[in-house]
């Protein structure tokens, strides 16, 4: 079973806009420790991102530490997969990053905690509903 979760956060406002954003997948790791793989691939062309992007596995990595000390997460039971980068060399950058990713992460765990819960079948109704009244 696998979750995903993506944030992505686009401003297009003059002299203040932003674009960042990524897709976060996660699953059981049964047989290992799991792993974190950040997959340097752009959303809208996918191909791998080149140049000076070397802060988006940084701060990738830095907000999945943090949401999994936030969340008391151990890392070692997730295998997690960051891709789908919104990126552009000058309105993209490490705050954004950070966030998108985090919001991704927290995104893929409550829709795990979502498939993992048993939901009754049928409507419970109050014992007192099921009376006639007298």
């Amino acid at each position: 079973m696998h979750a995903i979760g993506s944030a992505y956060l686009i401003r297009q406002a003059a002299g203040a806009e932003r674009y960042d954003g990524a897709t976060v997948e996660i699953s059981r790791a049964f047989e290992s420790n799991g792993a974190i793989v950040v997959d340097l691939i752009e959303r809208n062309t996918g191909n791998q991102i080149d140049g000076d992007a070397s802060f988006l596995e940084e701060y990738a990595r830095i907000a999945i530490d943090r949401f999994a000390r936030d969340y008391v997460i151990d890392l070692r039971q997730w295998n997690v997969r960051v891709d789908q980068f919104a990126y552009h060399p000058i309105d993209s950058g490490p705050k954004g990053i950070h966030d998108a990713v985090y919001n991704a992460v927290s995104t893929a765990f409550a829709q795990w905690a979502s498939m993992t819960v048993q939901v009754p079948i049928e409507k419970a109704e109050p014992d007192d509903a099921r009376e006639s009244p007298s």
